[in-house]
């Protein structure tokens, strides 16, 4: 009905060198509306961005089985909470299950020009024991083609690799539906991987522990088409060897 959907997306992959195939169910969870509520049950997407920054801004981007809550509890402010199990993770985590509660709150001004936000992260395992991650965040517009994002993140029981931030200045954004539209960004950031083991960011989603600088941008060719290149030119924070990432990937929406 109006109030409520069930919502699914499954990712296919194909080596082609290998000819190997395989195939996931990303997420399928029961999406509902209750009064002022949003209740997600299920296989849920599991994002955070406390800097508003939705290409760029997520310390923690990927998919947890549990529940999510969110309202807007003004006009000027947005409350989220997440509790689960972040089993996405528990094989990089020794084979354990992996528990997860979070709860994240962005106030954005009246004028839609200043945003802030902040947010708790709870992460726990039989490998990696309790780990306590605090987010910060805030986002600023110039003016309608130039954005500046920051966000910095704190993991208090890790003993390396304890912190992550961006500090980034977008210009404009393509959207699917407009051709020919653009944008892009350039962007220093610092991701350790206890505080930051799944971030949004495309160069850095596979390589962790390392710390740079990252451009990018974005175009729409035609209708309903994306396309999107990243480079990141840095050092490992483990061997202090220098990175170079490129990352381009098309999309195709329907």
């Amino acid at each position: 009905n109006d109030d409520f959907a069930i919502k699914a997306r499954f990712t296919g992959s194909w080596d082609i060198d290998g000819d190997d195939t395989d195939g996931d169910m990303n997420f399928l969870y029961l999406d509902g509306n209750l009064d002022e509520y949003n209740f997600k049950v299920g296989k849920v997407p599991l994002v955070s961005w406390v800097d508003r920054n939705p290409m760029s801004g997520g310390f923690f981007d990927d998919f947890f089985t549990g529940v999510e809550v969110a309202t807007e509890y003004d006009e000027n402010f947005d409350l989220k909470v997440d509790a689960g199990y972040w089993n996405e993770m528990k094989d990089t985590f020794g084979g354990n299950h992996v528990s997860y509660i979070s709860g994240e709150g962005i106030y954005t001004d009246d004028y839609d020009k200043f945003s802030a936000g902040v947010g708790y992260h709870y992460v726990k395992n039989r490998i990696i024991g309790k780990n306590n991650v605090l987010t910060l965040g805030g986002s600023y517009r110039v003016n309608d083609d130039v954005n500046l994002y920051g966000a910095y993140a704190k993991n208090n029981d890790a003993d390396s690799y304890d912190k992550a931030y961006n500090i980034e200045a977008a210009y404009r954004g393509a959207d699917p539906n407009e051709p020919g539209s653009y944008g892009a960004f350039v962007a220093y950031r610092y991701v350790g991987a206890f505080t930051a083991p799944l971030g949004t960011v495309d160069t850095y989603r596979l390589f962790r522990n390392v710390k740079g600088f990252d451009f990018g941008g974005n175009y729409v060719p035609m209708e309903d088409t994306l396309i999107r290149l990243s480079y990141l030119h840095g050092k490992n924070l483990v061997n202090n060897n220098t990175s170079h990432v490129f990352v381009a990937r098309a999309s195709w929406f329907f």
